[in-house]
């Protein structure tokens, strides 16, 4: 089929890999329910590896060939295709939506026992899968995450499971050895045109030497832009805010400001408007939120817009270490030029405009500042 692989083993050796058909849709599926790690979910905007839910799982319109679920708890519905012919590429989409309509308005109840633990107990989930037999999505998210991931994100995860299930935002994707451009053309229309789910296409290509086989996924479609009407109320992540940020100066600003507070360990809980950074604390389970972010014209909890920097008294109540260092944090903030006082219930200044921008070195320093007082409680 044209395109060609190097494989380089021990001591320079190199083999030559060709493309070649896949056998039949079912080897491209059993492919990636036995390494869910090669569909290329980050490509989406969505957080891997994926986590298979069911594969041929039946369902009203027929058997969805995947289903799985993101660390965000995005849901994805992948229907596999082996050929480049429009009327297949058409089929298998129509097919995918089917699916969808299947799982809208499921609980997360009702969706965990009709698709993912039927699927973990079924001969489609590998032998050797470390979901395999698992009587929950929990227990399964837990042995493909970690413990770890799943403690601290497991009530979020099924709050955006259910909401997508209730609301019909899913990632619809179409797997397949060979896309047109053509294809490519009606999922960035689909996308560009479509008020919740996001629609991709995935090449999933076979090589072999004629003994061994390698297979490679290419996403061919990037994350969808979000319309800023926000009507899906879909949670954001760091590539929803900034595409949903207008003024490119300021997505440039924000970025660099999000990559400093990561590399300071702060937590960014995203929301369906915008995001508050968040300081862990020596006095309570749930991080302090110390600043909220949101895009040019968004306006989100408590009419919070642009940048805010400071603390609601409430919660910082049960801060009591932190106590001192957040009041000096209020006053070094209430001396940047161009800080507007709040009136509300936060603590704290609002920036906006030239003033976000070029107090930006000082936010990160009072914010340093408050991340190391909290270290040291």
């Amino acid at each position: 089929m044209g395109r060609k692989i190097i494989v380089v083993g021990d001591g320079e050796q190199r083999t030559m890999l060709d493309e070649v058909p896949a056998d039949n849709e079912a080897q491209l599926q059993a492919t990636l329910a036995a390494h869910p790690e090669l569909l290329p979910i980050e490509e989406f905007g969505l957080e891997g590896p994926l986590l298979v839910l069911g594969k041929e799982t039946s369902l009203p319109s027929g058997a969805a060939d995947l289903v799985g679920a993101a660390k965000g708890g995005e849901l994805v519905v992948a229907e596999f295709k082996t050929g480049p012919q429009n009327p297949d590429f058409r089929h298998a989409l129509a097919q995918a939506i089917d699916y969808g309509s299947d799982l809208w308005g499921m609980s997360f109840d009702e969706f965990e026992s009709t698709v993912a633990t039927r699927y973990f107990s079924s001969d489609h989930c590998p032998a050797d899968s470390p979901t395999k037999g698992s009587g929950s999505i929990e227990v399964a998210a837990r042995a493909a995450w970690g413990d770890d991931v799943v403690d601290q994100r497991w009530s979020d995860f099924v709050d955006q499971v259910t909401r997508r299930l209730q609301n019909g935002i899913f990632h619809f994707v179409v797997v397949a050895q060979r896309l047109t451009p053509a294809m490519e053309q009606s999922a960035e229309f689909l996308n560009a045109t479509s008020a919740g789910p996001a629609y991709h296409l995935v090449e999933l290509i076979r090589f072999t030497d004629g003994s061994s086989d390698a297979f490679e996924a290419r996403a061919l479609t990037r994350a969808p832009r979000i319309r800023r009407s926000g009507a899906t109320g879909e949670k954001l992540d760091l590539h929803r805010f900034l595409d949903r940020e207008p003024l490119e100066d300021r997505r440039v600003v924000l970025e660099d400001f999000f990559e400093t507070c990561t590399g300071l360990g702060l937590v960014l809980a995203w929301g369906s408007t915008g995001v508050s950074v968040r300081v862990r604390t020596a006095d309570r389970e749930e991080p302090l939120s110390i600043a909220w972010v949101h895009p040019s014209g968004v306006t989100g909890w408590s009419g919070l817009r642009d940048l805010v920097l400071g603390f609601d008294p409430s919660s910082a109540e049960q801060t009591p270490t932190l106590r001192n260092a957040l009041d000096e944090y209020v006053r070094r903030l209430s001396g940047l030029p161009g800080a507007e006082q709040l009136a509300k219930n936060i603590r704290g200044v609002h920036l906006a405009g030239a003033a976000e921008a070029s107090n930006l070195v000082s936010v990160k320093e009072l914010i340093s500042d408050v991340v190391s007082a909290a270290g040291r409680s």
